[in-house]
């Protein structure tokens, strides 16, 4: 067994990422779940906030349509092209703004240790020895390529099976156009005397003219004489006719070819298609749809395979979860490298208001985040039942019922108070209160205390009286 003594080191060539990017702008099951992954994804756009409670940070809209949610979108088709994040940063204005790389324009060399670590840095194709400026390579995702520089993302998994597609639609393609113009093969018949060259007529002669009868002559019926009426017809089509029939007669005295008396036509070779194209296409799309963490279900019914809803919807979700998450990392790790002389000032700032000498764990508590905000996935109802049930707050809940429903959280009105007790919750439940009058029908109960209480202000009012009159 050999030992690794030395670091190793490959490289991933440009030629290799474009092929992939080929394939994954190529397939359109994979555009299709590329978009609706993205699509549901960054519905919500996405929030800086700052602390535990996420105190959100305002960004112009145009740094937030232009800048951060295209690079967000492009991290996760890079991600799924290669596996890892390959990021460039460009100074404009003094300020860093990061963005993906074109396919193509790049390689990205894999370094590996003795201690089996390995280290990825981006290379220009001008200078390919040493790393580009203001460039990283972020990996740690599940896709990370191997050490000898092959791959292991999602699309390099689903190449075999798309090349095999590719090569299976090229070949229905020959197919199908051999079919229109099917090649024509002559054979030599079999003759027992010695075949001459030329063109034999048939022709027609009466043995006796004056012995003419109806039998000895030629005659036509109805369909022969509309046959004759139509070869007339073409004839003077094709001497004086339009300019796309003088064409159309030329190409046919064109195509025929006179043949020698010793061969004829023989049989007609067509190709045959494959009867299970299409079902080789349906369970390709599925293999795709499943890789990509999206159900085939959700994009096309064709009420072949009946799926799990419930299942469906909780695969799905999961990965829309997953790449949240990945998206998340990246841009918090991006945004604090490229504020981060403004967060350094914010951070101190903040310090010295508290009087804290270190300042590290200042950083723990109010340093910067980027979030993909989350839907919550359940439907309004279950969302009103968890919020009467007191188990999330009213804030909480018109925020996700908000972002459930697609719309800009700018429309969340801020600082309002519950509108609802919690007896008018118990009431929406359909919980009956303890002093409800209407619980179970019964009539109210008259209160006990009403006729001694009318009885004591009596005879409080008497020795009133009593006591005036004495003085």
């Amino acid at each position: 067994m050999n030992h690794i003594t030395s670091e190793k080191k490959s490289i991933i060539s440009p030629s290799t990422i474009l092929k992939l990017h080929y394939l994954f702008v190529g397939d359109q099951h994979v555009f299709m779940c590329r978009n609706l992954l993205i699509n549901k994804v960054f519905e919500n756009g996405i929030q800086v906030c700052t602390g535990k409670k996420c105190k959100q940070i305002n960004m112009s809209e145009a740094e937030l349509s232009e800048i951060w949610i295209p690079f967000a979108k492009d991290i996760v088709d890079i991600i799924m092209t290669l596996g890892v994040a390959p990021i460039r940063f460009k100074k404009i204005d003094k300020q860093l703004i990061p963005y993906i790389p074109k396919p193509g324009s790049y390689a990205i060399h894999v370094l590996t240790t003795t201690a089996g670590l390995c280290s990825f840095s981006l290379h220009d194709m001008d200078n390919p020895n040493k790393p580009a400026p203001n460039s990283i390579v972020l990996s740690g995702f599940g896709y990370d390529p191997r050490s000898d520089g092959s791959l292991c993302s999602v699309i390099k998994v689903l190449e075999p099976m798309m090349q095999f597609v590719h090569q299976l639609s090229d070949c229905a393609l020959t197919a199908e156009t051999l079919r229109c113009n099917p090649p024509i093969i002559v054979e030599k018949r079999e003759t027992t005397h010695e075949a001459k060259e030329g063109l034999d007529f048939d022709f027609f002669m009466d043995s006796d003219a004056l012995k003419s009868s109806l039998n000895s002559q030629y005659q036509r019926d109805e369909k022969e004489v509309k046959r004759l009426k139509n070869q007339q017809r073409l004839f003077a089509a094709a001497i004086n006719g339009t300019a796309q029939e003088h064409v159309r007669a030329e190409s046919t005295m064109n195509n025929i070819i006179p043949l020698p008396s010793s061969f004829t036509v023989g049989s007609i070779i067509e190709p045959s298609g494959r009867n299970d194209y299409s079902q080789i296409l349906r369970s390709v799309a599925e293999n795709i749809c499943s890789a990509m963490g999206v159900p085939r279900s959700m994009m096309i019914s064709d009420n072949v395979v009946r799926g799990d809803v419930e299942g469906s919807h909780d695969v799905f979700k999961q990965s829309c979860l997953l790449w949240k998450n990945i998206t998340s990392k990246i841009l918090t790790w991006v945004y604090r490298h490229t504020h981060s002389e403004q967060e350094a000032q914010r951070l101190s700032k903040i310090a010295k208001k508290r009087k804290i000498t270190d300042i590290t764990k200042v950083a723990e508590d109010q340093m910067i985040q980027v979030i993909v905000p989350v839907t919550p996935y359940i439907s309004n109802e279950e969302l009103k039942s968890l919020y009467l049930q007191q188990l999330i707050t009213w804030d909480t809940y018109k925020q996700y019922v908000i972002r459930n429903c697609s719309l800009p959280i700018d429309l969340m009105k801020d600082n309002t108070k519950d509108p609802w007790s919690k007896e008018d919750k118990l009431l929406m439940m359909g919980a009956s209160l303890p002093n409800d009058p209407t619980a179970n029908n019964q009539p109210p109960k008259k209160k006990s205390g009403a006729s001694s209480t009318t009885k004591t202000d009596k005879t409080s009012q008497k020795t009133k009286a009593a006591g005036a009159g004495k003085k």
